[in-house]
Protein backbone atom coordinates (compact mmCIF):
# COMPACT_ATOMS: atom_id res chain seq x y z
CA UNK A 1 0.00 0.00 0.00
CA UNK A 2 3.05 2.27 0.32
CA UNK A 3 3.79 1.97 -3.39
CA UNK A 4 1.25 3.24 -5.91
CA UNK A 5 1.25 1.27 -9.14
CA UNK A 6 0.40 3.07 -12.36
CA UNK A 7 -0.20 0.91 -15.44
CA UNK A 8 1.86 1.90 -18.44
CA UNK A 9 -0.97 1.01 -20.83
CA UNK A 10 -4.37 -0.54 -20.18
CA UNK A 11 -2.55 -3.50 -18.66
CA UNK A 12 1.09 -4.45 -18.39
CA UNK A 13 3.15 -3.65 -21.43
CA UNK A 14 4.61 -6.88 -22.72
CA UNK A 15 7.40 -6.79 -25.22
CA UNK A 16 6.42 -8.60 -28.37
CA UNK A 17 8.08 -11.95 -28.81
CA UNK A 18 10.16 -11.02 -31.80
CA UNK A 19 13.80 -11.12 -32.51
CA UNK A 20 15.34 -7.84 -31.47
CA UNK A 21 17.98 -6.46 -33.82
CA UNK A 22 21.39 -6.03 -32.31
CA UNK A 23 21.71 -2.46 -30.98
CA UNK A 24 24.18 -0.11 -32.57
CA UNK A 25 26.98 0.41 -30.12
CA UNK A 26 27.50 4.04 -29.43
CA UNK A 27 31.21 4.66 -29.31
CA UNK A 28 31.31 8.36 -28.60
CA UNK A 29 28.97 11.26 -27.79
CA UNK A 30 29.64 12.66 -31.27
CA UNK A 31 27.96 9.76 -33.10
CA UNK A 32 25.03 8.89 -30.83
CA UNK A 33 22.57 10.91 -32.94
CA UNK A 34 23.70 9.17 -36.10
CA UNK A 35 23.35 5.75 -34.41
CA UNK A 36 19.81 6.64 -33.29
CA UNK A 37 18.91 8.12 -36.70
CA UNK A 38 18.45 11.65 -35.36
CA UNK A 39 19.15 14.68 -37.52
CA UNK A 40 21.49 17.29 -36.08
CA UNK A 41 19.82 20.14 -34.21
CA UNK A 42 21.39 23.21 -32.65
CA UNK A 43 20.38 23.47 -28.98
CA UNK A 44 19.58 26.83 -27.38
CA UNK A 45 22.34 26.28 -24.84
CA UNK A 46 25.01 23.59 -24.47
CA UNK A 47 23.36 20.49 -23.00
CA UNK A 48 24.68 19.10 -19.74
CA UNK A 49 23.79 15.62 -21.03
CA UNK A 50 23.13 14.38 -24.49
CA UNK A 51 19.33 14.32 -24.12
CA UNK A 52 18.68 17.48 -22.14
CA UNK A 53 17.47 19.66 -25.02
CA UNK A 54 16.01 16.98 -27.31
CA UNK A 55 12.34 16.39 -28.06
CA UNK A 56 10.63 13.46 -26.31
CA UNK A 57 10.65 11.45 -29.54
CA UNK A 58 14.39 12.04 -29.99
CA UNK A 59 14.97 10.92 -26.40
CA UNK A 60 12.92 7.77 -26.92
CA UNK A 61 14.94 7.04 -30.08
CA UNK A 62 18.17 7.46 -28.09
CA UNK A 63 16.89 5.04 -25.43
CA UNK A 64 16.01 2.47 -28.11
CA UNK A 65 19.57 2.67 -29.48
CA UNK A 66 21.24 2.07 -26.10
CA UNK A 67 23.22 -1.17 -25.83
CA UNK A 68 22.64 -1.27 -22.05
CA UNK A 69 19.71 -0.46 -19.75
CA UNK A 70 19.46 3.15 -18.58
CA UNK A 71 18.16 5.08 -15.59
CA UNK A 72 16.73 8.59 -15.80
CA UNK A 73 16.36 11.94 -14.06
CA UNK A 74 13.42 14.17 -14.98
CA UNK A 75 14.04 17.83 -14.22
CA UNK A 76 10.79 19.74 -13.91
CA UNK A 77 7.42 19.72 -12.22
CA UNK A 78 3.82 18.70 -12.78
CA UNK A 79 2.61 15.24 -11.80
CA UNK A 80 0.82 14.59 -15.11
CA UNK A 81 3.94 15.58 -17.03
CA UNK A 82 6.28 13.49 -14.85
CA UNK A 83 4.06 10.40 -14.93
CA UNK A 84 3.32 10.80 -18.66
CA UNK A 85 7.01 11.01 -19.59
CA UNK A 86 7.82 8.11 -17.22
CA UNK A 87 5.15 5.96 -18.92
CA UNK A 88 6.67 6.63 -22.34
CA UNK A 89 10.17 5.79 -21.08
CA UNK A 90 9.03 2.58 -19.38
CA UNK A 91 7.11 1.49 -22.47
CA UNK A 92 10.28 1.84 -24.58
CA UNK A 93 12.41 0.10 -21.94
CA UNK A 94 9.88 -2.75 -21.85
CA UNK A 95 9.92 -3.07 -25.63
CA UNK A 96 13.73 -3.24 -25.47
CA UNK A 97 13.49 -6.06 -22.91
CA UNK A 98 14.67 -4.11 -19.85
CA UNK A 99 11.49 -3.81 -17.76
CA UNK A 100 9.73 -7.16 -18.19
CA UNK A 101 6.57 -6.34 -16.25
CA UNK A 102 6.37 -2.68 -17.24
CA UNK A 103 4.55 -1.11 -14.30
CA UNK A 104 5.52 2.06 -12.47
CA UNK A 105 5.81 2.22 -8.68
CA UNK A 106 5.56 5.93 -7.83
CA UNK A 107 6.62 7.19 -4.41
CA UNK A 108 7.72 10.40 -2.71
CA UNK A 109 11.40 10.43 -1.62
CA UNK A 110 10.59 11.22 2.02
CA UNK A 111 8.26 8.23 2.20
CA UNK A 112 10.86 6.02 0.51
CA UNK A 113 13.46 7.13 3.08
CA UNK A 114 11.19 5.80 5.84
CA UNK A 115 10.50 2.46 4.14
CA UNK A 116 12.39 -0.78 4.35
CA UNK A 117 13.12 -1.19 0.65
CA UNK A 118 13.96 -4.86 1.15
CA UNK A 119 10.30 -5.45 2.09
CA UNK A 120 9.08 -4.30 -1.34
CA UNK A 121 12.04 -5.14 -3.56
CA UNK A 122 10.39 -8.23 -5.06
CA UNK A 123 7.53 -6.01 -6.29
CA UNK A 124 10.05 -3.79 -8.08
CA UNK A 125 11.71 -6.46 -10.21
CA UNK A 126 10.67 -5.98 -13.82
CA UNK A 127 9.21 -2.56 -13.08
CA UNK A 128 10.12 1.10 -12.71
CA UNK A 129 10.65 2.99 -9.46
CA UNK A 130 9.59 6.61 -9.97
CA UNK A 131 10.82 8.78 -7.09
CA UNK A 132 9.21 12.22 -6.85
CA UNK A 133 10.92 15.06 -4.94
CA UNK A 134 14.10 13.03 -5.41
CA UNK A 135 16.36 15.70 -3.90
CA UNK A 136 15.01 14.58 -0.50
CA UNK A 137 16.58 11.12 -0.85
CA UNK A 138 18.93 10.22 1.96
CA UNK A 139 22.35 8.75 1.21
CA UNK A 140 21.37 5.41 2.78
CA UNK A 141 18.28 5.23 0.56
CA UNK A 142 20.34 6.05 -2.51
CA UNK A 143 22.71 3.19 -1.64
CA UNK A 144 19.75 0.79 -1.32
CA UNK A 145 18.48 1.92 -4.73
CA UNK A 146 21.97 1.33 -6.17
CA UNK A 147 21.93 -2.20 -4.69
CA UNK A 148 18.59 -2.90 -6.40
CA UNK A 149 19.93 -1.49 -9.67
CA UNK A 150 22.80 -3.98 -9.44
CA UNK A 151 20.69 -6.93 -8.26
CA UNK A 152 17.99 -6.46 -10.91
CA UNK A 153 20.31 -5.17 -13.63
CA UNK A 154 18.47 -5.11 -16.94
CA UNK A 155 15.05 -5.69 -15.37
CA UNK A 156 14.57 -2.61 -13.21
CA UNK A 157 14.37 1.07 -14.15
CA UNK A 158 14.79 4.03 -11.79
CA UNK A 159 13.46 7.49 -12.62
CA UNK A 160 14.19 10.37 -10.26
CA UNK A 161 12.06 13.52 -10.62
CA UNK A 162 12.46 16.98 -9.07
CA UNK A 163 13.24 20.60 -9.85
CA UNK A 164 16.68 21.44 -11.26
CA UNK A 165 18.05 23.53 -8.37
CA UNK A 166 17.32 20.89 -5.75
CA UNK A 167 18.64 18.10 -7.96
CA UNK A 168 21.88 20.01 -8.54
CA UNK A 169 22.53 19.92 -4.80
CA UNK A 170 21.78 16.19 -4.64
CA UNK A 171 24.19 15.46 -7.50
CA UNK A 172 26.82 17.71 -5.94
CA UNK A 173 26.75 15.79 -2.65
CA UNK A 174 26.29 12.39 -4.29
CA UNK A 175 28.48 12.39 -7.41
CA UNK A 176 27.93 8.65 -7.93
CA UNK A 177 24.41 9.52 -9.13
CA UNK A 178 25.89 11.06 -12.26
CA UNK A 179 27.48 7.75 -13.17
CA UNK A 180 24.30 5.75 -12.60
CA UNK A 181 21.80 7.98 -14.38
CA UNK A 182 22.62 8.22 -18.06
CA UNK A 183 19.85 10.67 -18.99
CA UNK A 184 19.00 13.94 -17.29
CA UNK A 185 15.94 15.19 -19.15
CA UNK A 186 14.59 18.72 -18.84
CA UNK A 187 10.81 18.28 -19.06
CA UNK A 188 9.83 21.94 -18.50
CA UNK A 189 9.14 22.57 -22.19
CA UNK A 190 7.21 19.37 -22.83
CA UNK A 191 3.55 19.96 -23.63
CA UNK A 192 0.57 17.71 -22.97
CA UNK A 193 0.96 16.43 -26.51
CA UNK A 194 4.48 15.24 -25.65
CA UNK A 195 3.40 13.14 -22.66
CA UNK A 196 -0.12 12.11 -23.61
CA UNK A 197 -0.64 8.37 -24.06
CA UNK A 198 -1.08 7.23 -27.65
Amino acid sequence: ADVEEIGVQADNVKAKEQSKPEPSYIKSPENYKEAAGIKEKTPEAPPTTRALHCSINDILDLIKAEPDPSHFVLVGSGQKRIVGIAKKIVKVMNECGYASVGKIAKINAKKLNEMKIDDVKNQLKGNCLLVDEAAELLFTTINKIFSLMDEYYGDFVVILADEGDTLDRLFKYTPSLGRRFKYIIDIHKFTEEDYREE
